[in-house]
């Protein structure tokens, strides 16, 4: 049975990535994964959701402004809510959701808020918990539970590309990461993890392009792409509905 999204349980999100055990280890991975991708996103605003993303090293990044948001945690730039945030339509031109959706009581409010403040053609970066892996079955143990990552959330990657498709946005890439959460891999073994074993990375890095276009065409848009042959009328040829024959009788 598929859980609801929406949940009035808090769970409070770490501060940083030195409050967790082997924290700069993860962090050092997360920098390597999200180093090929700072150069091919471009702009001139950059939002960083989430304390774990505000302490996510970007300076990479071919956009000059970052701004870290969070409700609380050092090194950001603006205190608010993810599902509340105090800018205006389309004011970033990338995100960078790292664990926010695990650590929100309502993802859904959290994507809807992000895509408003999201540019046409916008890139999303997510890294989120894989329920089906070792981290997901580590749940299960009491004595793991209160601990990260395995007190995230974790919502199956199906809901999350759902989610992401019903706002029209264009999934482009997903990359496996940490086969064994009690360590931080190697970039080798996560590229064989992504290649082979998907299922086995305990972290998933997402990243989507938000459409203007919907990937999908509706019904009007498939007639326009295949018109029916239309027969002509004459000039001196007058059409009267029924309800004007009924007032103009011959």
């Amino acid at each position: 049975m598929i859980r609801p999204a929406r949940t009035s349980r808090v769970i409070l999100p770490p501060l940083g990535w030195s409050m967790i055990p082997k924290g700069e280890r993860y962090r050092e991975l997360l920098h390597q994964t999200l180093a090929p991708w700072w150069g091919k996103i471009f702009g001139f605003h950059l939002l960083k959701l989430g304390a774990l993303s505000a302490d996510l090293d970007s300076s990479a990044s071919s956009i000059q402004h970052h701004v870290a948001v969070a409700p609380e945690g050092p090194q950001l730039s603006v205190l608010a809510d993810p599902d509340c945030l105090p800018f205006t339509n389309k004011a970033f031109d990338a995100a960078l959701l790292a664990f926010t959706l695990d650590y929100a009581s309502d993802p859904h409010a959290v994507l809807r808020e992000v895509d408003r403040v999201l540019v046409d053609d916008g890139y999303l970066i997510l890294i989120d918990c894989n329920p089906f892996s070792l981290a997901g079955i580590g749940r299960c143990v009491p004595l793991l539970r209160r601990r990260f990552p395995y007190q995230c959330r974790m919502f199956a990657p199906f809901r999350i590309t759902d989610w992401l498709h019903l706002l029209n946005y264009e999934v482009i890439h997903v990359e496996a990461m940490l086969p064994f959460p009690g360590r931080a891999s190697s970039r080798r073994l996560a590229g064989f993890c992504t290649c082979h074993l998907p299922v086995l990375g305990s972290w998933r890095l997402l990243v989507a392009r938000k459409r203007t276009i919907p990937l999908i065409l509706t019904g009007s848009k498939r007639a326009l792409n295949n018109p029916r042959m239309m027969y002509p009328v004459s000039a001196c040829q007058q059409v009267n509905s029924p309800a004007d024959s009924r007032c103009h009788p011959e």
